[in-house]
């Protein structure tokens, strides 16, 4: 009976232990968290001034380019139009 009893005395401060150690794990986690939330959120507002700064330098530049295929979209067009009248 004092090995059974020994036994389970061992089980339960291993199981306490095992808790503890998650109880810590959690802590840790949560407090690295904590810490790591406010940089988080200073990239996010680094980046999202980044994709704005970099919309409107590229959006000047995507508008050109259209410009620039259609035109040569009407010159193709209209030279396709002139070689099949011939």
């Amino acid at each position: 009976m004092s090995s059974t009893f020994s036994k389970v005395a061992e089980e339960l401060v291993e199981k306490l232990k095992t808790q503890d150690l998650t109880d810590q794990a959690q802590t840790y986690f949560q407090d690295g968290k904590a810490h790591l939330q406010p940089l988080a959120e200073k990239i996010q507002e680094h980046l999202k001034s980044l994709t704005d700064s970099m919309q409107g330098h590229m959006k000047p530049l995507a508008d050109s380019m259209q410009t620039q295929l259609d035109d040569l979209w009407k010159q193709f067009v209209e030279q396709t139009k002139a070689l099949t009248s011939q």
